[in-house]
């Protein structure tokens, strides 16, 4: 019904982890690549809470979440929901909780 892949820039939990080159060329760069665009994006949103809030330091909630940081718990969770138009859960199956 969902599969997901849970990822992290720079964390130690991912060291060994990440597909092999044979199985899944360039995954890691790749994927790599897009959490830095996704963290911009981020960053940009959690400047804007801090000037809607009216904080003088606008990188105050951006500084507690660089994901270059080993210990970052910054996750991208890449979900993929099955098409299941027309059929019907299986009793205690879930899809977005």
């Amino acid at each position: 019904m969902k599969e997901s892949l849970q990822l992290q820039y720079n964390s130690e939990t991912m060291i060994g982890k990440w597909p092999s080159q044979q199985d899944c060329p360039d995954f890691e760069t790749t994927a790599k690549s897009f959490m830095v665009k996704c963290n911009k994006v981020s960053y940009d949103v959690m400047r804007l809470f801090a000037i809607g809030l009216g904080m003088d330091d606008i990188e105050w909630f951006t500084k507690a979440n660089d994901i270059n940081k080993v210990d970052s718990m910054s996750t991208l969770r890449c979900i993929h929901y099955h098409d299941t138009h027309g059929v019907a859960a299986p009793r205690g199956h879930w899809r977005a909780g």
